[in-house]
């Protein structure tokens, strides 16, 4: 969107009244975006840091010279990120599964360099929301989430302002449990599924065969239903996003290509009682999807895609990904009420 400016019933834009008064030829963070493959949060911090030369603020909009060279990312080295906790962005939702504790070993194990971010099943997003990556594209075939992402990039203020509404009470939680989120106009549901993430049993996104949501109330003291900062930070990662709805495997054959970064954290292979829980969607995946999984996984090789996938320690992930790197990686789980049972191991298979 173009910021405008009105004088005597005129309409001007920021960027051509800085070019007036300066004599200089300025470009938009949006254009420094595309230009340099930097997202525009990033870019906007590093004009506050004054990282980047002659950039001026003008009426609140930054405007970048011309002729300014791109600037260098102190965060990244060799493609692997250093631990600078106030540049991250976190995801809007808990995630039963979400990757948040595995990024340290997940980050290091990243191509050096990719065309494109693609992520089909990204559930709670961590790893696309630490990237923070201007060309992505995320997926994930649970309609409500997605419906959610896309508001929050959209009107962020309107889900900021149905969230203040909601208090951490179990009455309230099971009335609006109750409600069929696709009766709810786009920012109710938006907002629905933030609260109900935020008051509800570890955070457990699990929907029954029928396709409602059917986790019970937490019964946290005091939990953090409407956290301001970080609803619009993650609307500025995922404003640079194409967000799709759909199937994972109609997904890739659409967007991915040569040299893009895949990034696969499906529902993994059971192990114990409690994997079910990573069910979020009302299709349960079966060994068979595994297979078919594995199957997509080797075409995009054959395209030229840098692929990482996640899943559990299994026999069975071992015999479909035996051709590709495997490592075992020790993790700890926030579903099982018995915290001495919470410990597994998940594996991470790159293939390049």
């Amino acid at each position: 969107m173009v910021e405008i400016l009105i004088f005597g019933g005129q309409t001007i834009t920021i960027k051509k009244v800085i070019e007036m008064e300066a004599g200089m030829d300025y470009i938009t963070i949006k254009e420094a975006s595309d230009r340099w493959g930097l997202s525009v949060r990033r870019i906007q911090t590093l004009c506050s840091e004054e990282q980047i030369a002659g950039a001026i603020r003008f009426s609140g909009v930054w405007a970048i010279p011309n002729i300014a060279k791109k600037p260098v990312d102190h965060r990244v080295k060799t493609g692997k990120y250093i631990k600078s906790k106030e540049n991250y962005v976190t995801p809007i939702l808990k995630w039963a599964g979400g990757k948040t504790q595995l990024l340290p070993e997940i980050l290091p194990r990243m191509p050096e360099t990719y065309n494109r971010y693609i992520e089909p099943f990204v559930g709670g997003g961590a790893l696309f929301f630490r990237l923070n990556s201007p060309k992505s594209i995320i997926a994930d075939s649970n309609p409500e989430l997605i419906n959610m992402y896309r508001v929050v990039a959209e009107d962020c203020d309107k889900v900021i302002e149905s969230l203040e509404k909601y208090k951490n009470e179990e009455d309230l939680f099971y009335k609006v449990r109750a409600k069929d989120w696709t009766e709810c106009d786009e920012v109710e549901a938006a907002a629905r599924m933030i609260y109900l993430n935020r008051t509800c049993f570890n955070g457990l996104y699990r929907l029954n065969r029928k396709g409602q949501f059917n986790t019970p109330f937490g019964r946290y003291k005091n939990p953090t239903i409407c956290n301001e900062e970080k609803i619009r930070a993650a609307s500025e990662v995922l404003q640079n996003a194409e967000i799709v709805c759909g199937d994972y495997l109609d997904v890739l054959k659409k967007y991915a290509k040569k040299n893009d970064f895949v990034f696969l954290d499906p529902p993994y292979v059971p192990i114990s009682e409690y994997a079910d829980f990573k069910r979020y969607t009302k299709e349960q995946f079966y060994e068979e999807d595994q297979v078919n999984l594995a199957n997509e996984v080797h075409r995009l090789v054959k395209i030229g895609c840098k692929v990482m996938l996640t899943n559990s320690n299994h026999p069975l992930v071992h015999e479909l990904y035996g051709k590709y790197k495997i490592e075992v990686i020790q993790t700890k789980r926030n579903i099982n009420r018995n915290g001495d049972k919470r410990n597994g191991e998940d594996v991470i298979v790159t293939t390049y």
